[in-house]
């Protein structure tokens, strides 16, 4: 599965682009702020149908345009689907084969992609809600029954919340959270349940991964942290809301559910993303976005296509090496770099060099 072109107007810093791709390796190169991820960007949009720098959608607009669109041909076996974006009025339009769709999980079920940015180390040292987002965002894009729960999960969440900050009598407050907190632990309880499965599986998936990055013996983890945790999820959720009801009616918000999650990665014990050094978190960072490759590949039996944000500064020759040993030639890739002495050095042997600047594309060669 890869995505074979890819036809770009109005988008972020980019001219209009219509690029052709390999269906193995392409590098982008360049200096800074030329475009090359606004490339990787776009394709990633086409894929998640929002931005992975957490832009909103109307910054990724060109200046002094008031539309973007984008349209790409996803080639799967043999079959080819064409899938276009267009955003304009602060609504966006998506459609598979000139057909509008609803339901981001019909895009999903073309094909997935995989990012590795510089911001990835943010996963591993910021705010769990970043966790959550990636964890979130994982699972929904290949399991509905999740997307589901969690979504209905939300919406409690919401209204719970809106009941909590409002001025009416307790008396009548209580009525409605009783019915309100049936829904959320019911909800809450099915998602608990499945993150708790996928970072289970998650975790013997990065661990592997980084013992081949980074060869060693200690043990890297992913663990999930609960919020809940008991061999009795319900009535564990059920008494955490109960001693925190009063705490939560004064601060006018919910303190208690899944929402309140969180993943560790941990080397050796340790927590890496409070005391590791910054080569040791790009090296988990790098493995989990591996492990969220081959997750998906195990559960879709296709690879996604694999974005690589400027991924190979800081890594020295070996790290390197250890890194290309991993890949195979049913992935698809697409480099950043303002250096291409790696490609050198690695052997990459079948790919398309793009030079990127001032958002155009100046010149595209095939390497065999």
């Amino acid at each position: 599965m890869f995505i074979e072109n890819l036809k770009i107007r109005s988008f972020c810093n980019l001219k209009d682009l219509n690029l052709k791709f390999n269906p193995n390796l392409n590098v982008f190169s360049g200096n800074n702020a030329q475009g090359k991820t606004n490339i990787i960007e776009a394709i990633y949009y086409l894929n998640k149908s929002k931005s992975f720098r957490k832009k909103k959608d109307q910054d990724l607009i060109q200046w002094n345009k008031n539309i973007f669109f984008l349209k790409g041909d996803i080639v799967n076996n043999n079959d080819i689907h064409q899938i276009s974006i267009l955003f304009q009025d602060f609504k966006k339009e998506i459609k598979i084969n000139n057909k509008k769709i609803t339901k981001q999980n019909q895009v999903f079920n073309l094909f997935h992609c995989v990012i590795f940015s510089p911001k990835d180390l943010h996963i591993l040292d910021k705010d769990p809600t970043i966790r959550r987002y990636f964890i979130n965002l994982l699972i929904s894009q290949i399991n509905e029954k999740y997307l589901y729960h969690l979504k209905k999960y939300h919406k409690t969440l919401l209204s719970r919340n809106k009941i909590l900050i409002d001025k009416r009598s307790f008396f009548k407050k209580d009525k409605i959270l009783e019915s309100l907190d049936n829904i959320l632990v019911k909800e809450g309880v099915e998602v608990i349940k499945i993150r708790n499965e996928v970072i289970n599986e998650l975790n013997k998936i990065v661990s592997g991964f980084y013992k081949e990055i980074l060869p060693t013996k200690d043990l890297f983890e992913v663990k999930y942290k609960p919020f809940i945790f008991s061999d009795n999820l319900e009535k564990e959720f059920y008494d955490k809301l109960y001693k925190y009801k009063e705490y939560e009616l004064r601060r006018g918000f919910t303190l208690v559910g899944p929402h309140k999650d969180d993943l560790i990665f941990s080397f050796k014990g340790v927590n890496i993303g409070n005391f590791g050094s910054r080569g040791q978190k790009k090296m988990a960072a790098i493995a989990i976005r591996f492990g969220e490759l081959y997750y998906i590949y195990k559960k879709t039996e296709k690879f996604p296509i694999l974005l690589l944000d400027d991924m190979f500064s800081e890594l020295d020759q070996e790290k390197k090496r250890n890194f290309t040993r991993l890949l195979n030639n049913q992935i698809q890739m697409f480099i950043t770099t303002t250096n291409l002495e790696f490609l050198r050095n690695m052997g990459f042997a079948n790919y398309s060099f793009f030079s990127v600047k001032d958002g155009d594309v100046l010149k595209n060669e095939e390497k065999r």
